[in-house]
């Protein structure tokens, strides 16, 4: 018989992995920064920002063919939780007008996991190597409109 986990499990399993602390409501979104654990930019390192945009298949095709331009225009990828039925294949000919934007698509659960990201769309800012360092995240906004946001919450990066 599997156990299972009860909501304090999940809590502490990523508390562990994520610092976050609240920043304030923006617009009505919610502007979060956190630092993932995974490793910690060091002061002196040069700051490389990444900027990443997380979406579902399940969102109208009008708003990710929408999102999809906004990320290629600022080299964004898309990052996508997991496929569309059973294939890669599946997977884009379900979102082909969204890849038809320019923007990359990326298939990898294991961001949505490290930033913490509890709904779509998300962007987040990060000063880190992927999945870890100080990061800031913010929901329900396309990235250009949320890079403002991001930048103010991450100054150094």
């Amino acid at each position: 018989m599997t156990r299972r986990k009860s909501g304090n499990d999940h809590n502490e399993r990523h508390q562990h992995r994520i610092r976050r602390a609240k920043l304030g409501i923006v617009t009505g979104l919610l502007l979060s920064a956190a630092t993932a654990t995974g490793g910690l930019a060091d002061e002196s390192a040069e700051i490389s920002p990444h900027l990443y945009v997380f979406v579902s298949s399940s969102l109208p095709i009008s708003s990710l063919v929408r999102i999809a331009q906004d990320a290629a225009a600022l080299d964004a990828p898309l990052l996508i939780r997991g496929l569309v039925g059973t294939s890669l294949q599946e997977t884009l000919l379900n979102l082909k007008d969204v890849v038809a934007q320019g923007a990359t698509l990326e298939v990898d659960p294991l961001p949505f996991e490290a930033y913490g990201v509890e709904a779509v769309p998300a962007v987040v800012l990060t000063c880190g190597n992927r999945n870890e360092g100080p990061f800031a995240i913010l929901y329900g906004l396309d990235a250009s409109q949320a890079l403002p946001y991001l930048r103010k919450a991450l100054p150094r990066c």
